[in-house]
């Protein structure tokens, strides 16, 4: 196993790979799923891993298959958080009401804004510093476009 650990380090080098690859012999993970080698991977910058996976040969057994298995997953929300361009919106949706309008009106804007899919936050005043791709006004049961970012 070290021969072959010490094969695969030596053909990273080769390959521009080795500066970037930390051997790790403390990292644990649940061992009753995990049979052999265990992995995480990491970016510059981002104080956790966005990477895991490792051999899990026992599972398989399990299922009645006498095979070698290695998986991992991709942690894509701690993706998404790192490669957010610095002028990103805080919300996508500011909606404006006055204290006067109607809340079931202000709530089914709401709900109708979700279903698209963007973030809406509802507020009375537009508060200093919030990042916003677009402001709507309530009109009575509608929303109006009153500025947008993009």
């Amino acid at each position: 196993a070290v021969r072959d650990l010490h094969a695969i380090c030596q053909c990273l080098h080769t390959l521009g790979y080795g500066e970037h690859i930390r051997i790790d012999f403390s990292l644990i993970n649940d061992m009753r799923y995990y049979t052999g080698v265990l992995f995480q991977g990491f970016i510059s910058g981002v104080p956790t891993e966005v990477l895991s996976g490792g051999q899990y040969d026992k599972l398989m057994q399990k299922m009645g298959k006498h095979y070698g298995a290695i998986g991992f997953a991709v942690y894509h929300n701690v993706l998404e958080r790192f490669y957010m361009a610095e002028g990103s919106y805080d919300v996508d949706t500011i909606l404006l009401y006055e204290e006067e309008d109607d809340v079931a009106d202000v709530l089914s804007v709401l709900r109708q804004l979700k279903c698209t899919g963007v973030s809406v936050a509802a507020l009375p005043a537009v508060t200093p510093k919030l990042k916003y791709r677009r402001l709507l006004k309530l009109q009575g049961k509608e929303a109006c476009v009153y500025e947008t970012n993009d």
